[in-house]
């Protein structure tokens, strides 16, 4: 059974998206993770998952970490290196487009609490800025 929280490491396959992470390929599976964004297709509930978790591992890079961070994400932050502008900005647009329309849009929607999503979510957009 899935368990869902409005914040990004709240859920089950949030923890085991975090905890397939290496931190020898952080970079790029941050960067893996965010891609799916780009495409011309609706997107599954894993890849907002992994696309939310990628987008609050960047912010804790970039100086801005949501509270609580789940134990294994900070062990991943030591040696992890600050984002450059770009990589934040499409973490953010990545954000914004699983906000507007995605698949887990519709699970809090149709749970009927989407308002604490919501704000998770525009507070992480606004630490990606």
């Amino acid at each position: 059974m899935f368990v869902w929280g409005p914040l990004a490491f709240e859920n089950t396959c949030a923890e085991a998206w975090v905890e397939g992470l290496d931190e020898r390929r952080l970079h790029a599976q941050l960067r893996a993770a965010l891609h799916p964004a780009e495409l011309d297709r609706p997107l599954r509930i894993e890849e907002c998952v992994a696309l939310l978790c990628a987008g609050e591992i960047l912010a804790a890079c970039g100086g801005q970490p949501a509270e609580p961070l789940p134990d294994r994400v900070r062990q991943l932050l030591i040696l992890a290196p600050r984002p450059v502008p770009a990589e934040l900005e499409q973490a953010r647009a990545s954000v914004a487009r699983v906000r507007a329309e995605s698949s887990l849009r519709a699970v809090f929607e149709a749970r009927g609490d989407v308002s604490a999503w919501l704000l998770a979510l525009g507070a992480l957009e606004q630490r990606l800025a």
